[in-house]
């Protein structure tokens, strides 16, 4: 029973995991290539331009589901890149970021235009957006620079 329970836990989290990274991704998309902040963030009194910060968090989430699908064994499509580290490169991000596009659309092709029902469910009210199904981020990612 436990490790039923578990399970499912895990894949909760996963399904967030995804659905964040795939969201982030897709914005970061909207404003081109390029490069990404370096890993660990270094605090500076420069603006960073928003579609560097975009691709980073996109990388960032997408690294966190490798982390999570390689602990937990839940990938679906299986070659899991490494999680991102300190120093890692922007061939590193790229990876992580493919993996989470891979992952969502072998997620939509066995569910196509549905979520799965078990986590919209348990969803609290306002937290999806309409129609779309994706998980609206309910908090502020991590900023690498002060007053953003």
């Amino acid at each position: 029973m436990v490790d039923a329970q578990v399970a499912s836990l895990a894949m909760e989290c996963r399904d967030d995991l995804l659905e964040a990274a795939v969201v982030l991704d897709a914005l970061a998309l909207c404003h081109g290539h390029g490069s990404y902040l370096p890993r660990p963030c270094q605090e500076t009194s420069t603006p960073v331009p928003t579609d560097v910060e975009l691709r980073t968090d996109a990388s960032d989430v997408a690294g966190e589901l490798a982390r999570h699908d390689r602990q937990y064994g839940t990938s679906t499509t299986g070659n899991v890149p490494a999680p991102l580290e300190d120093g890692c490169t922007d061939s590193d991000r790229d990876a992580v970021r493919a993996y989470a596009r891979r992952e969502w659309i072998t997620r939509q092709e066995r569910w196509p235009g549905i979520r799965p029902p078990r986590v919209a469910a348990e969803r609290p009210a306002g937290l999806l957006a309409p129609y779309t199904g994706w998980f609206a981020v309910p908090h502020p990612l991590r900023r690498c620079t002060p007053g953003i």
